[in-house]
C-alpha cells in the first residue's frame, strides 16, 4: 500500500535543466513542494532520488535566515511568485516538520 500510495504523487515532478525537481502539491493546488505536504511523500523520494530532498531542503533553508523568526515559508513555489522563492503561510507545522525531514535524511544516507 506504501509503495503504491507513495507514487501517486510522482505524475506532478517537474524536472528543471539545472537538474532541479519541484513537486505541485496536487492537480487542485499550485503550491509547489509545500513542506508539511512534502512530509507525507518524502521516503519513496528520499530512498530513489535522494537529490530531490537534499536540492528541497536546500531551498527552504534560505527562507529561514531572517533572524527575528527564522521561519519556514509553507512552498517553494506560490501564485504569482517565481519558482524557489518563499510563499504562502506562516504556519507552525512548517518549521519543526523542516527540522524533522532533516533528521531523517541524516539516518538514511
Amino acid at each position: 500500500d506504501m509503495l503504491v500510495n507513495q507514487w501517486s504523487h510522482y505524475h506532478m515532478l517537474m524536472w528543471y535543466r539545472d537538474g532541479r525537481l519541484r513537486q505541485y502539491e496536487a492537480w487542485s493546488c499550485d503550491d509547489v513542494d509545500s513542506v508539511h505536504n512534502d512530509y507525507q511523500r518524502h521516503h519513496l523520494y528520499l530512498w530513489s532520488f535522494p537529490e530531490f530532498e537534499y536540492s528541497k531542503m536546500q531551498a527552504w533553508s534560505t527562507f529561514a535566515q531572517d533572524a527575528t523568526d527564522g521561519y519556514i515559508w509553507e512552498s517553494l513555489g506560490y501564485t504569482g511568485k517565481p519558482m524557489d522563492v518563499g510563499g504562502g503561510r506562516l504556519m507552525g507545522d512548517t518549521t519543526s516538520i523542516y527540522l524533522i525531514e532533516l533528521y531523517e535524511i541524516l539516518l538514511h544516507t
